[in-house]
């Protein structure tokens, strides 16, 4: 098993790639920066440890097929495409970081757990195909795009306490999520939890009626038309506001769904 580590700091042209030969299997380095492309379909590679470094390039380890550790702990944005389809990844370490840009961990299948306790944006396709997470901690997050958690299909619940928007097809295909909270909503866009074949309860705590673009969101889920039925939680204050709401009232107008308040539920 090859292992290289080094101690230089390096910066500029003095680059990580200098360390690179075809049998690294384990790398820890305290470069300060990676170049775009550096580790780029490195089949090899199992664990990347860079604890000084600040910035990475796009696609710098992307299709790394073998690596399942990565820790940066100074790197404060995950950028576009970065990680991509790192198949065996499960252990990342990033307390610093803020934005995870388009596709940064796109279809890391492995991976079973996403902690960002500082992150506060979320690019288009963010997590997408991430087929095994299963917990996510983002406590700071205000804003996703275009499926930043497509295709989750192993996701439960999640909490969401600064979340604004839910986008255009947010959430698409995480066909197991069955309870989503959210403290600070304001808007729910077209198709944002169609395809959530299990999503049967929405917590919506904010003080005034969350807009629903469109009945669309609720696409093939428990409460479309021809769903199951699932159930609404809301501030007891605002349960007639919403069952007069535009759009609101026609999916709460479907005989299988329900609104609750909150107050006085397992969800206060």
């Amino acid at each position: 098993m090859a292992w290289i580590r080094s101690n230089k700091k390096s910066s500029g042209s003095e680059q990580v790639d200098a360390l690179i030969d075809g049998s690294i299997t384990k790398i820890k380095s305290n470069t300060t920066s990676i170049k775009p492309y550096t580790f780029y379909e490195r089949s090899s590679l199992l664990t990347a440890d860079f604890p000084e470094a600040t910035t990475i390039g796009t696609y710098a380890f992307c299709k790394c097929s073998s690596l399942t550790t990565a820790s940066f702990p100074k790197v404060t944005s995950i950028p576009s495409t970065c990680f991509r389809q790192c198949s065996a990844l499960v252990n990342i370490d990033f307390p610093e970081v803020t934005t995870i840009n388009d596709s940064g961990l796109y279809s890391c299948s492995s991976l079973e757990t996403a902690d960002f306790p500082k992150v506060t944006t979320l690019g288009r396709n963010a997590l997408a195909y991430c087929d095994s997470l299963t917990t996510v901690n983002f406590p700071e997050l205000t804003t996703i795009d275009y499926g930043s958690f497509l295709g989750c299909e192993s996701l439960i619940t999640a909490v969401f306490p600064k979340l604004i928007t839910v986008p255009t097809s947010g959430f698409n295909y995480s066909h197991c999520i069955t309870t989503l909270d959210f403290s600070a909503l304001t808007t729910i866009e077209s198709y944002g939890f169609c395809y959530c074949y299990d999503l049967s309860t929405v917590i919506l705590r904010s003080n005034s009626v969350v807009t629903l673009n469109k009945v669309d969101a609720f696409i093939d889920t428990p409460f479309a038309s021809d769903g199951t039925g699932g159930t609404l939680y809301v501030p007891q204050d605002l349960v007639s506001s919403y069952e007069s709401a535009n759009n609101w009232s026609t999916i709460l107008g479907y005989s299988n769904n329900d609104i609750q308040a909150i107050e006085g539920s397992i969800y206060e």
